[in-house]
């Protein structure tokens, strides 16, 4: 971890760009949507099997090319794939909620309730600044102002959390 943080110090140097000192608080409070992003990719792989089997599972001709033990041999191989993925997929939706609560008591340290709704919208609902500042009646920029005040108090917060 430590070597990944030096190469993009050095690739933020070499673009111009000053490093990220908030990517802890800011990898912690991503967890949701990178929890939300795993259970997707099952759901897409669960829709790619399901297709799979209804595109060879019980065609006319397929039948009549293989014998009986083939044509069912083929069919519960399938079946337990996507039963493997249906338990997989729970177990992301589980870690994902999981992720929605350990992230949300975390924003709650914050004192100021508008920091802890926009640090809400922007990491659990995944909302943009635009729709952060439409939804709460304020500008972008004072938006921004509040989350850019609410990281270091995170921050804060976790380093004492993972110095205890």
């Amino acid at each position: 971890m430590e070597n990944e943080d030096k190469v993009m110090a050095a690739i933020h140097l070499a673009l111009g760009k000053k490093p990220d000192r908030f990517k802890p608080v800011k990898d912690f409070l991503y967890r949701v949507k990178d929890a939300k992003r795993k259970v997707h990719l099952i759901e897409e792989r669960i829709d790619y099997r399901e297709e799979s089997i209804g595109a060879h599972g019980m065609s006319y001709s397929e039948h009549i090319s293989c014998s009986r033990d083939q044509d069912h041999s083929q069919v519960e191989s399938a079946a337990m794939a996507l039963d493997a993925l249906e338990r997989e997929l729970q177990e992301a939706r589980n870690a994902c909620a999981d992720a929605k609560v350990a992230v949300a008591e975390f924003i709650a340290t914050l004192e100021d309730v508008n920091q802890q709704a926009v640090v809400t919208k922007k990491y659990i609902h995944g909302q943009d600044w635009e729709k952060i500042a439409l939804d709460m009646g304020m500008s972008v920029r004072t938006v921004q102002r509040l989350h850019g005040r609410a990281l270091p108090l995170l921050q804060e917060t976790l380093e004492q959390k993972m110095a205890s």
